[in-house]
């Protein structure tokens, strides 16, 4: 992880100009390793150069603010860019940031102060590579990566946000500005934050509402042409910053793609791949792995998964503190052993997965594909095809998809997930959960999107929470993980496709099927079904059943009413069957009460 912290505020005022000086030689003072980059009026930008880390700094031309990260020139096969010219950063500048999202493509933060409009912008691209996270102390707005580095300040006192930490357990992967601490806000990828007299304002720089509105690609062989062009641009530009790949190979679709796509870039690169496996049914596909492998000329390391098991215990010990909790980050620690080892083998410069495929390919299994048919195209030929599609892949009646499509076909509707109040009732006492649940976790991107046809909506919930779900591990990783499909120009893509095609035949991924044909091998390009491995968290959950007792029942969150120790007891206790439906609900309980722990054993206030 790269660590940052940029200080924006409001030149005009002296207090905060003060604040900002008074930070500025707090921070330089902690540690020699920072280092100034940017001293403007209304933004100070510092950093830590990490010699591994494949980020640029751009400071626009007089110090009017600065970029980290790496920016592509928009539909165009040239490589990065390695410097901001006058003009285009006063049109950067002068918009707000718009130019910059509209003109570029990549991974990146970006803060910067404009005198003549009088406001202080910072936005994070849509990707959501790099983290940001906000504070403010006496008129300035802090921005960082690691908590970490805020803390060392010791300009605020941190406080915990029970009420965000109740919606955590009831719906663990929603994500909003809030976080677990009342102090700390976070920047939503494709967004931006603007401040101006004193008042802030959070809004959708790059908007997925605004990409469906507009541009439909409706035609089935554009739309596969374009999918291979984007998903090849977006690798291609990611390869030529990495030249040493560690490849997380699964032997599923989303990441046989990736190794599909890296098989084409034409620069040197050196690729590795790394399977993971167990013995349990559905979780060994290591011949699917091979297979692609083979194909892409490219080497393969299978390693069992119980290999470097971390176990809950060690977990609350090593967990950084950070400022959500995170199942994916809870998760990802028990791996974070044997991925290390490899990387260092192989010296590997980055760690890249096949994440945001479900997403973007749309691996959702619904019927909403004829709903949108008939939302878009109305009653007319290509109706009877979609339903037919929609029925095959559900395995519902014809009768039954075309009743749901009607019910639906004059627009206005809002999707929300069906089973999000339902977990309410698992493990968190009534009292605790937030009055309207579905509004507090709610992303920007869900609301006001009534107008689009609900396959859309879907989707666009799905995104919103996977292109925010990565929380870094801070120095515990040798290598950091990159999701190359979920950059802008695949994301644009895939939202200006709809659903019909998308699913066109019956199939999930049925056009990334298509236009990925001659990039795979045929058993992954006909494979229906899809690897799992939750078993190892389960039995991660069963060995430490005596510790996680202990920690949920005396902790933290039961303290504070968070949890309803009649319904735990039963499954814990009592050793009654946990249900499909339950188990997720309690590993937010358990990662909650880790993530709680980590904060309130540093002397953080317990307040509302």
């Amino acid at each position: 992880m790269h660590r940052y912290i940029s200080l924006l505020w409001d030149p005009t005022q002296d207090s905060a100009a003060q604040e900002a000086d008074k930070i500025a030689v707090l921070l330089q003072a902690n540690s020699s390793t920072w280092v100034r980059k940017l001293q403007g009026a209304g933004a100070y930008f510092f950093e830590i150069p990490s010699d591994h880390a494949a980020l640029t700094t751009h400071i626009l031309p007089n110090a009017a603010g600065v970029i980290l990260g790496n920016l592509f020139p928009k539909g165009s096969v040239d490589a990065e860019v390695e410097t901001i010219t006058e003009y285009r950063s006063t049109r950067i500048v002068s918009t707000l940031g718009r130019s910059l999202v509209d003109d570029y493509w990549g991974s990146y933060v970006a803060f910067f102060y404009s005198k003549d409009q009088g406001r202080r912008v910072a936005l994070r691209d849509c990707s959501g590579k790099i983290p940001c996270y906000m504070a403010h102390s006496s008129g300035v707005d802090i921005f960082f990566a690691d908590i970490e580095d805020l803390l060392n300040l010791r300009v605020l006192q941190m406080s915990i946000n029970w009420t965000y930490l109740a919606a955590f357990l009831c719906s663990s992967e929603f994500q909003v500005t809030a976080s677990g601490l009342n102090e700390i806000s976070e920047l939503l990828a494709g967004h931006c934050i603007e401040t101006s007299n004193g008042v802030r304002k959070q809004t959708s720089i790059w908007d997925p509402r605004a990409i469906c509105r507009e541009a439909v690609i409706e035609d089935y062989e554009d739309a596969s042409l374009q999918l291979r062009k984007a998903c090849q641009q977006s690798v291609s530009g990611w390869a030529d910053i990495h030249q040493s790949i560690l490849l997380s190979l699964s032997g599923g679709f989303d990441s046989a793609v990736v190794l599909g796509c890296l098989a084409k870039v034409e620069a040197p690169i050196k690729v590795t791949c790394l399977n993971r496996f167990s013995d349990t049914p559905g979780e060994d596909e290591r011949s699917y792995a091979r297979l692609a492998a083979e194909r892409a000329r490219v080497s393969l390391i299978e390693s069992e998964w119980n290999l470097g098991k971390i176990g809950l215990e060690e977990f609350s010990k090593l967990s950084p503190r950070s400022p959500k909790p995170s199942l994916p980050t809870l998760f990802g620690m028990s791996e974070l052993q044997v991925r290390n080892q490899v990387a260092r083998k192989v010296g590997a410069q980055a760690m890249w997965t096949g994440q945001g495929g479900d997403h973007l390919f749309y691996q959702m299994t619904t019927n909403l594909g004829a709903a949108d048919f008939l939302n878009v195209q109305g009653v007319r030929f290509g109706l009877l095809k979609a339903v037919a599609d929609a029925a095959r892949f559900t395995r519902e009646p014809y009768w039954n998809v075309l009743r749901s499509a009607w019910s639906t076909r004059r627009g206005g509707h809002a999707w929300r997930p069906d089973d999000l109040s339902d977990y309410r009732s698992f493990f968190v006492h009534p009292d605790a959960a937030p009055s309207d649940l579905p509004a507090y976790t709610a992303h920007p991107w869900t609301i006001d999107s009534e107008d689009l046809p609900l396959g859309k909506q879907l989707q666009i919930f799905y995104l919103a929470e996977v292109v925010n779900r990565h929380r870094a591990i801070g120095n515990l990783e040798v290598i950091e993980e990159w999701h190359p499909l979920l950059s802008q120009p695949m994301m644009t893509t895939c939202l200006r496709i709809p659903t019909y095609l998308l699913l066109r035949g019956g199939r999930q991924r049925s056009l990334a099927r298509d236009a990925f044909r001659e990039y795979l091998p045929a058993a992954i390009v006909g494979r229906e079904d899809k690897g799992a491995t939750t078993s190892r968290i389960i039995e991660v959950v069963r060995q430490s059943r005596p510790y996680i007792c202990e920690m949920l029942f005396e902790g933290l969150l039961m303290k504070q009413g968070l949890l309803d120790r009649k319904v735990l007891e039963p499954h814990l206790r009592d050793r009654h069957p946990i249900r499909a439906e339950q188990f997720f609900p309690l590993m937010a309980c358990i990662c909650a009460e880790i993530w709680t722990r980590r904060w309130m054993g540093d002397s953080v206030h317990a307040a509302d």
